[in-house]
């Protein structure tokens, strides 16, 4: 799970966090306004995302790290007649120790009450598996046999039966390969249900300045400034920019633009130096360029809470 879906699930009722080690139950209540975007290629999936969350078959969501996969996981639940029971959002890259006893559960140890399974607090209501293909084969075989049983494991032993449904996230395989990241065999049939393909941000570059104004204007509302304003040659660069970190990327990018120029037009010396076409640091990766851009936000938050000029 990305920076992306702790930024805008964190700010709609802190459904979930960015680097979920385990489970969150939440009772979310999620707009449509936060499914930014009027390109017909997202429309489609989001219309896709609202047909799904009226049924109750298991729903794969598969595309790029920071395509909003897991912000669609939590609004399909939202929109669903399981809205007012638990969402519980497991991020399957967690250390696998930590995977197993948030799944499954543990009973109490010394100093520490016992866990209840992920299977179990999901009763009622949906499990979002956030990066379903990072999961250790044999903690996929644990879960498939639970999917298909309806069982929750107790944490003194036995079994409950757990009315839940699965919402998964995973990312595409590599280029030239299958659509999505290969599953284990059980776990893919317990999962066969709906498959989703959200579309990257490159495919829809005509909501870049829809989602540069809501990203902008939250960070904006929360330093109590105004939107800034992106000069002409500002907006050509970012509609030319490829976005490889996709929404999450953006994200970034404007809450670091609201909090360097609030209220002030955005220049290209103002941009991120991949967006303004400066030659990279050699050997940054995008993984570095993000980590970048929210150190860079952090520290101009941090000045503009001393009262020192940007």
């Amino acid at each position: 799970m990305g920076a992306h879906e702790l930024g805008l699930l964190g700010m709609l009722g802190r459904m979930c966090g960015e680097a979920v080690t385990g489970c969150q139950a939440r009772r979310p209540a999620m707009p449509d306004s936060v499914v930014v975007g009027t390109h017909r290629t997202f429309r489609r999936v989001v219309n896709q995302v609202r047909r799904a969350a009226a049924g109750s078959q298991t729903v794969l969501l598969h595309g790029e790290p920071g395509t909003g996969k897991q912000l669609l996981g939590g609004y399909l639940h939202a929109r669903s007649a399981r809205a007012l029971a638990p969402l519980v959002v497991v991020d399957c890259r967690a250390p696998a120790p930590v995977l197993e006893e948030e799944l499954f559960g543990r009973a109490a140890m010394a100093g520490a009450p016992p866990l209840l399974s992920a299977l179990a607090r999901a009763d009622g209501g949906t499990l979002l598996l956030s990066g379903i293909d990072g999961l250790p084969w044999d903690l996929s075989e644990k879960l498939a046999r639970a999917i298909h049983r309806r069982s929750a494991p107790l944490p003194g032993g036995g079994e409950a039966s757990s009315d839940l449904r699965v919402v998964a996230t995973c990312r595409p395989q590599a280029p030239g390969g299958p659509a999505k990241a290969p599953l284990e065999p059980e776990l893919a049939a317990a999962l066969e249900g709906e498959e989703i393909a959200v579309c990257p941000l490159r495919e829809r570059k005509s909501d870049l300045p829809l989602l540069f104004d809501f990203y902008a204007g939250q960070a904006a509302r929360l330093l109590g400034a105004s939107l800034p304003r992106l000069s002409p040659e500002a907006r050509e660069l970012m509609q030319a920019y490829g976005w490889p970190g996709n929404v999450r990327e953006m994200r970034l990018c404007a809450e670091r633009l609201a909090q360097l120029r609030p209220g002030e037009e955005v220049l290209v010396q103002h941009l991120p130096r991949e967006i303004a076409g400066v030659p990279a640091v050699e050997g940054e990766t995008l993984a570095d360029q993000v980590a970048r851009l929210e150190r860079d936000a952090i520290a101009q938050a941090l000045r503009r809470a001393r009262g020192k000029k940007i």
